[in-house]
C-alpha cells in the first residue's frame, strides 16, 4: 500500500538509535540513507527533545538535509534549520513572554531535583532530567511531576525512553508540528509520524499517518493500531526503514540479521 506522504516526522531516541548508552547501528543508518536518497521529494524532519548539535549528528547520518525544511528539537522549543545555507534556530512562538518565568522556574526545579536526577547540558531552554541510580525514567517522571506541582500552570513535563523534559506550558512536539507545518506548508494530514513513548504522543495525534517501531511502549502501539497506523515488526532504527518502505513503496523491508531485532552492542 501507497500512501500520498509529504513528509516524515521522526522521532530519534527509541526509533533512530536505541538510546543513551548503546551503540549507533551504523550499518542500518546507511538503509535509511539508502531510503533518503531514493526519495528526495519526501523529507524528513526530526522531531527530537534531544539538542540541535546531537540532532545535526543524527541529519549527517542519514544525510537528511532539505532546504525550507526544519526539524523540531529540544521537544519543540526550536525549529532547526540544517541546510547548510540555513543553518539557525527558530524559537516557538509560545516561548515570547514566558521564557523569563520558565528559566526561574528551572532553577528551582534543578535545586529540589538533585538527589534524584542529573540535568542534561547543551539545551537552550528544554529542562531534561536523567534518572541517577536504580530510577527508571518513568519513575523520575512521576517524582518530577509532584515537585513540579505548585508551578504546573507554567509547565509542559513528558518523558521519552531516555529523559524527563520539561518545558514552557504549551511547547511540546504537537504545537511545534504546527509551527513546522506552517513553516514549510505542508498539511499535518500529509505527514507521517513515527515515535515510541507517551512523549511522542502530541505529535501522533496532529499527523495524518502514525506508525511506531516494535519496541514501542504499549500506550503507544495501541495508539497507532486505534489509527490504523503501522506497527512495525522490527525494533528501533530497523522499524523506522520498514515503516518508510511501508508508507512509501508498499514494501516491507527485513533490515536487521537478527530475526527478533535486536541489537549486537
Amino acid at each position: 500500500m501507497t500512501h500520498n506522504i509529504q513528509l516524515i516526522v521522526l522521532d530519534i531516541d527509541g526509533c533512530l538509535t536505541v538510546g543513551k548508552g548503546h551503540r549507533l547501528d551504523i550499518e542500518e543508518f546507511t538503509r535509511v540513507r539508502a531510503w533518503v536518497d531514493a526519495h528526495p521529494d519526501i523529507p524528513i524532519a526530526l522531531c527530537t527533545g534531544r539538542s540541535q548539535p546531537y540532532a545535526e549528528a543524527l541529519l549527517q547520518l542519514t544525510g537528511s538535509y532539505y532546504r525550507g525544511v526544519p526539524s523540531i528539537v529540544e521537544n519543540g522549543c526550536f525549529l532547526y534549520y540544517s541546510h547548510i545555507d540555513e543553518d539557525f534556530l527558530v524559537p516557538h512562538p509560545l516561548l515570547q513572554g514566558a521564557l523569563e518565568r520558565f528559566m526561574s522556574i528551572k532553577t528551582e526545579i534543578l535545586r529540589a531535583i538533585s538527589d534524584s536526577a542529573k540535568h542534561e547540558p547543551g539545551k537552550e531552554v528544554c529542562l531534561s532530567l536523567d534518572p541517577k541510580g536504580d530510577m527508571t525514567v518513568k519513575e523520575l517522571y512521576e517524582h518530577v511531576q509532584k515537585i513540579a506541582a505548585p508551578y504546573g500552570d507554567a509547565l509542559e513535563i513528558t518523558h521519552s525512553a531516555a529523559a524527563v523534559d520539561i518545558m514552557p506550558k504549551g511547547v511540546n512536539k504537537g504545537s511545534a508540528l504546527h509551527f513546522l507545518a506552517e513553516k514549510v506548508g505542508i498539511a499535518p494530514t500529509a505527514m507521517v509520524g513515527i515515535g515510541d513513548t507517551v512523549g511522542d504522543l502530541p505529535m501522533l495525534k496532529e499527523v495524518g499517518h502514525v506508525a511506531c517501531p516494535a519496541n514501542a511502549t504499549e500506550d503507544i502501539q495501541a495508539y497507532v493500531k486505534e489509527r490504523g497506523g503501522y506497527v512495525a515488526r522490527q525494533r528501533d532504527v530497523c522499524g523506522v526503514v520498514e515503516i518508510l518502505h511501508h508508507y512509501t513503496d508498499g514494501a516491507h523491508e527485513n533490515c536487521c540479521a537478527q530475526k527478533d531485532g535486536n541489537f549486537k552492542n
